[in-house]
């Protein structure tokens, strides 16, 4: 933990707040898949499918950075939970 902590310290803030920022994002992105069964009525699927289409974008900018295979997962679930939903969306 302590060496984790002294590398932090030795990169810049900018760097730093983009791991926390790249790690949120990640929770939260895996926090909206695990609650995609709350999302019942129409509007909370037009507000579900927003924010997957926010999350979605903002991986792809950290994934075009590093090429990391786990946040191209990631956002391959996204799109189709944000697919499903928006399938569900155009029938009515």
């Amino acid at each position: 933990m302590f060496c984790l902590t002294f590398l932090l310290h030795l990169l810049n803030k900018s760097y730093k707040s983009n791991i926390m920022s790249t790690l949120e994002l990640i929770s939260q992105a895996l926090e909206f898949e695990q609650k995609e069964s709350q999302f019942k009525s129409r509007n909370d699927k037009i507000i579900a499918v927003r924010e997957a289409k926010r999350m979605i974008l903002a991986i792809n900018e950290i994934y075009k950075k590093n090429r990391d295979e786990k946040l191209m997962t990631i956002m391959k679930r996204l799109s189709v939970i944000k697919i499903k939903f928006e399938k569900r969306l155009r029938i009515r």
